[in-house]
């Protein structure tokens, strides 16, 4: 594997209700989580002093987009779920990729059970709005 890119095979996703160290605990048998791309608004500036005609923007608000977290369905894996879901503050993952990169977000979620199908295995989906900045941690 080349040093530009990484895997979730080995890597980790933790919850916490506070973000603070001590205080994670592991999101367990996770087969997919998805890292949001911020996106931003842009404002139009143009004038009647715009050079040329061309039109001049601003940047405005920033959105940082929706997370979404799999997993096998557990019991209890359900539970700690909807205790995310019941969180009104929200609830805060660090997703560790095996070459050391580490995102931590805020997010206000809902806990799915997906559909329930025969010769299927039973998935939870923990999925909601990111809030605030969705900080980065660079690999070593």
């Amino acid at each position: 594997m080349s040093d530009d890119t990484a895997e979730l095979w080995g890597g980790t996703v933790e919850r916490s209700a506070d973000g603070t160290n001590g205080s994670w605990t592991p999101v367990a048998k996770v087969t997919a989580v998805t890292v949001p791309p911020v996106t931003k608004t842009f404002r139009d500036r143009t004038s009647m002093d715009s050079p040329d005609k061309v039109r001049e923007y601003g940047t405005g608000f920033s959105d940082t987009g929706d997370v979404t977290i799999r997993q096998f369905y557990s019991s209890a894996a359900y539970a700690v779920a909807r205790e995310d879901e019941a969180r009104d503050g929200g609830t805060y993952y660090r997703i560790a990729l095996d070459d050391g990169s580490v995102f931590t977000l805020l997010a206000i979620v809902t806990a799915e059970l997906e559909g329930l199908e025969l010769d299927a295995d039973a998935m939870i989906t923990i999925s909601g709005k990111v809030s605030g900045i969705i900080g980065f941690q660079e690999a070593p």
